[in-house]
């Protein structure tokens, strides 16, 4: 994100390949699941979960966001809407050569009213027009 620069900026990421890619480019990593550390970090102004919660189970999806939401002021989710197939078969490399597939499967699809319950300054945005470009 270069258009947004923090006073502090942490990266939560739980491969191993990512998170050296991150250090490599200045980003303080810590490298484990977010449901690990959210709940141990201090209070946050905005939490970022872009393209994170369609690689979890819906129930470690619900958990991370409820941690989230109690630990920011504002909590920003992209996330396609619905399920969106993507898994790899072994010996597969990701979308940036690199062997986190697994990371990178899908188990799980989100609409916008699982998100009733946050509210307006909080709320979500869907934008159907945006995935319409993507396929």
């Amino acid at each position: 994100m270069d258009w947004f620069k923090p006073a502090k900026h942490i990266c939560i990421e739980p491969h191993y390949e990512y998170a050296e890619w991150l250090r490599e480019r200045g980003y303080p990593v810590v490298q484990a699941t977010a449901l690990t550390v959210l709940d141990k970090m201090e209070r946050v102004d905005t939490i970022f979960m872009l393209d994170v919660i369609e690689h979890m189970q819906k129930d470690e999806g619900l958990a991370v966001l409820e941690i989230a939401k109690k630990k920011a002021n504002q909590v920003v989710v992209f996330t396609p809407i619905g399920f969106h197939e993507q898994s790899y078969k072994e010996g597969d490399k990701d979308a940036w050569g690199m062997n986190g597939t697994d990371w990178q499967t899908h188990r799980s699809g989100w609409m916008p009213s699982e998100f009733a319950g946050w509210n307006v300054h909080e709320g979500v945005v869907a934008c159907p027009a945006f995935f319409a470009v993507w396929g």
